[in-house]
């Protein structure tokens, strides 16, 4: 299958299958970014083929959801069974986060026919892709009453969880989550509008407009370093510490993804999270710190698999990210560096996207 010219050869799709529970029966989150990444694959070459590796891990991922909904009795996302909570648990951010990579795909599969006719496993992918839009709004049936509108913003709060650490009731959940969910909403509203579910399509952009709004007004902090402007925000409401590389993927990608839906975020904002980028990565593709202010705190991971896609909106980013990837064997990395390329040669009145 295709990869980005220049990207290692070794960096392959997983071959095997990935498991959406880890052993100690806390969330994987690892399967989501490389669906992610052939999603990118897909929309950039139209190669059928990668839409039938999509079906090939969303569909085993999907048989493992043991959340049973209440509307039908059916299971309809994944329990958190670890030490975290004193009970299992079914958090609507992760179910964003897993349904996100695929509502990407039904959007990709509905603006092209032709993809869409094309089969696996005794389907169409376009019978795929409706498949997967109909379990998302499942997933929204359920947690719908988590989601609070005011002021003309809008955002999901946690709902009764069984934590055995903190208090979360009714917190806002954190950007990464809210972010997850919403970039689902996005491309699934994309995907309604285009096969006929205006309406449903409809509410979706409403939400997701809303979320913009809140994202930029009372979320994102604009600061100066050096001469730039720089972005970041706080892990989530309840916490103190900045945002890590890691979680920050998510935000970002709602962010870039709403700026090319036509949603009101800035260009200057994605710039300004560019710059930030830019601020901790040194020229050698080495990380200078693992959260968006520069500090290094034990436990989380400084990694770029979405944020990969800024590289097309400023050279030095570009030169520094090119210096990450080739150290690295990441495949979630592929797919976002085709994308950040495809549209750099776009901008710079290069060949079109496919």
């Amino acid at each position: 299958m295709p990869l980005p010219a220049g990207y290692p050869a070794k960096a392959q799709p997983p071959a095997t299958d990935i498991s959406a529970p880890a052993p100690d029966g806390s969330y994987n989150w690892s399967l989501a970014y490389q669906l992610q990444s052939m999603v990118h694959h897909l929309a950039e070459t139209g190669d059928p083929a990668w839409g039938a590796r999509i079906v090939e891990a969303a569909d085993p991922l999907l048989a493992r959801r043991d959340a049973i909904s209440p509307r039908d009795g059916k299971p309809y996302a994944w329990l958190d069974r670890s030490a975290a909570v004193t009970t299992p648990y079914a958090w609507v951010g992760y179910a964003g986060h897993n349904f996100a990579p695929l509502m990407e795909f039904a959007r990709v599969v509905a603006g092209n026919p032709n993809l869409g006719a094309c089969t696996y496993a005794g389907a169409t992918l376009k019978q795929h892709a409706a498949r997967y839009l109909a379990e998302f709004n499942r997933v929204l049936a359920v947690h719908q009453h988590e989601l609070v509108r005011r002021g003309g913003e809008s955002w999901f709060v946690f709902g009764r969880v069984p934590s055995s650490s903190a208090k979360l009731d009714g917190q806002e959940l954190p950007a990464n989550m809210n972010a997850a969910i919403f970039t689902a909403l996005l491309h699934a509203a994309d995907a309604e509008q285009v096969v006929g579910e205006k309406a449903r399509a409809a509410q979706k952009r409403t939400w997701v407009r809303q979320h913009v709004r809140h994202l930029t007004r009372s979320v994102l902090q604009r600061h100066a370093c050096g001469e730039r402007t720089c972005l970041r925000w706080r892990y989530a409401t309840y916490a103190t510490r900045s945002e890590d590389l890691g979680h920050a993927n998510m935000v970002a990608k709602f962010l870039y993804d709403a700026y090319e839906d036509g949603y009101s975020v800035r260009r200057r904002d994605l710039v300004a999270f560019a710059n930030t980028l830019d601020s901790l990565i040194d020229a050698n593709g080495r990380f200078r710190g693992n959260l968006l202010d520069g500090d290094r705190i034990q436990g989380v991971t400084a990694w770029i698999p979405y944020a990969i896609v800024y590289a097309g909106l400023q050279d030095s980013l570009r030169q520094k990210i090119s210096r990450v990837m080739a150290g690295s064997s990441e495949f979630a990395y592929a797919g976002a560096w085709l994308r950040a390329e495809a549209e750099r040669a776009q901008r710079m009145g290069g060949v079109s996207r496919g």
